[in-house]
């Protein structure tokens, strides 16, 4: 029989009393309860059976699972897991936590008794049988990378994908769905010295012997990102490995040398059964810097956004023009844990519309050691190129400017009529000798707005009928400023459930192809 991973939710015993500390507070008779529970006999076919309409499994933990090492021990043992594993519970303040300590197990007793459900949650990864597809099945490369678009935000937030040349497109972010929605001047850069790169690559722009298949636009390609490559060095190459909702990229970065080793993870956090955990509205772009020489190596990181607020999700935008576009305004601030951010957004549009909300371009909780510039204010590819390379010097967050108004200290003027601001982020760090150094970039955005678009599905021209929906998210978190908060106060969690349920799902028999 094959054993299949999944979720599942496990129980304390009727006590609740599963560790030491515990026994001491509820007495040696609460304790004998527990031991006393007859040795959980669990049978993965029937797990396997229930599948479809039965999520749940209760097991009495015995006094010889009271501890964290041996509850992973005994769990291990009995659905065959030689890989990762990760158990979380729900805390008091409704969040799920990983399981990693014995003060964990302790607390997860103490939420137990208060709770009428179980609350813990397991993930594992089963023994490869040999039936699974490889991760090899799952690495795109040349020719295969040309219609790959991997769609990133939570559940009913919208969604901007990563595709096959290492950018951004199909941009439905403001309560408009529009598949082939293009968002210039939004991209990744790395540099290393006096050499520099646009993480992106052009290898499949040439579409004179491609025939597309019907009816999809996965393959075509945004002008506006022909021009970035036009105008900018970039790599000549890349791969990409899909495991949604996660897309892996390794870049070809050779033409800044052999020393530093470029690759990202770009997601957005998703956990089985946990409603808020999966609707975030982030885009999660972690890159990782390797050095594999003996001695430390400097290199910077760039990610640009434009402020596309007042746009109406369908419109071409021509460099940072667009008819919905005035009045636009970039922020930077500091959040807590030292996230710093551009929030963009525009003023006197009306407060109803569904292009209106905010937009942010995030570097969450950057090292110590990291020096982060916000450039608040761009708007031509070569002058930003000219900033990140060290060649000149732009308006940032540190700079004193003749302003034509009075916004803020950190803020820029308000757009003119027509035209919008872009922002940037820049991180530069050192990679000590062998080893890896991460940068954890950030897209948040806040979108409210959501009526009823009588043209889709139903083909129905009404421009007086409205009818709000809203959106879920906007419940959860009703201000941008929140999104940002509680993305940085748990990102190390909602890392680790995404990775985990990744490991689990794409290691399972289920049939996923």
């Amino acid at each position: 029989m094959k054993r299949y991973n999944r979720q599942m939710p496990l129980s304390l015993g009727s006590c609740g009393c599963n560790c030491a500390c515990d026994r001491a507070r509820c007495g040696e008779g609460a304790a004998n309860c527990c031991e006393s529970a007859a040795e959980p006999d669990v049978d993965v076919v029937s797990v396997k059976a229930r599948m479809g309409h039965d999520q749940t499994r209760r097991f009495s933990l015995q006094s010889s699972q009271r501890d964290v090492t041996s509850l992973f021990s005994f769990l291990r043992k009995i659905f065959g897991v030689t890989g990762r594993i990760l158990v979380t519970y729900q805390n008091s303040d409704g969040g799920i936590v990983p399981l990693s300590s014995d003060a964990d197990l302790c607390n997860a007793v103490s939420c137990a008794q208060k709770a009428a459900t179980p609350i813990l949650y397991l993930f594992v990864t089963p023994k490869n049988d040999g039936i699974r597809p490889k991760t090899a099945d799952m690495i795109y490369t040349g020719e295969n990378l040309r219609a790959v678009t991997l769609p990133m935000g939570g559940i009913g937030t919208g969604a901007v994908s990563i595709c096959g040349d290492g950018g951004f497109r199909q941009w439905e972010i403001v309560n408009e769905v529009y598949h082939t929605a293009q968002v210039p001047h939004s991209f990744f850069a790395a540099k290393i010295g006096t050499n520099g790169v646009v993480l992106q690559s052009s290898q499949n722009y040439d579409q004179s012997d491609f025939t597309p298949a019907p009816l999809v636009s996965d393959h075509v390609v945004p002008d506006s990102s022909k021009t970035l490559l036009s105008t900018l060095p970039s790599i000549p190459s890349l791969s990409l490995t899909a495991k949604y909702p996660i897309a892996e990229l390794s870049y070809d970065t050779s033409a800044l040398g052999t020393a530093l080793q470029f690759s990202s993870r770009i997601y957005t956090p998703f956990c089985p059964l946990n409603i808020q955990y999966s609707s975030l509205p982030v885009v999660i772009c972690q890159f990782n810097v390797s050095n594999t020489t003996t001695s430390p190596v400097s290199a910077s990181l760039m990610m640009t956004q434009q402020n596309f607020v007042g746009w109406d999700g369908k419109s071409q935008i021509t460099d940072v023009s667009n008819s919905g576009y005035g009045n636009n305004i970039n922020s930077a601030t500091t959040q807590i844990n030292g996230t710093k951010w551009v929030s963009m957004y525009q003023t006197g549009t009306q407060d109803s519309a569904p292009y209106v909300g905010h937009v942010g371009l995030c570097v969450l909780s950057p090292d110590a050691s990291d020096t982060v510039q916000l450039i608040e204010q761009w708007t031509d590819l070569n002058t930003i190129w000219a900033e990140f390379m060290g060649t000149t010097t732009t308006t940032t967050t540190t700079t004193t400017k003749t302003k034509t108004s009075s916004p803020q200290p950190g803020q820029t003027d308000p757009s003119p009529s027509g035209t919008t601001w872009n922002a940037a982020a820049i991180v530069s760090f050192t990679v000590a000798a062998q080893s890896t150094h991460t940068v954890n970039f950030a897209l948040v955005w806040h979108f409210p707005n959501h009526w009823v678009n009588y043209s889709q599905p139903y083909n129905i021209a009404d421009s007086k009928s409205k009818l709000w929906l809203g959106n879920q998210y906007t419940t959860f978190w009703p201000s941008i400023v929140e999104v940002v908060n509680y993305i940085t106060t748990n990102f190390s969690t909602l890392d680790a459930i995404t990775q985990a349920f990744v490991d689990s799902f794409y290691s399972s028999t289920l049939n996923w192809q």
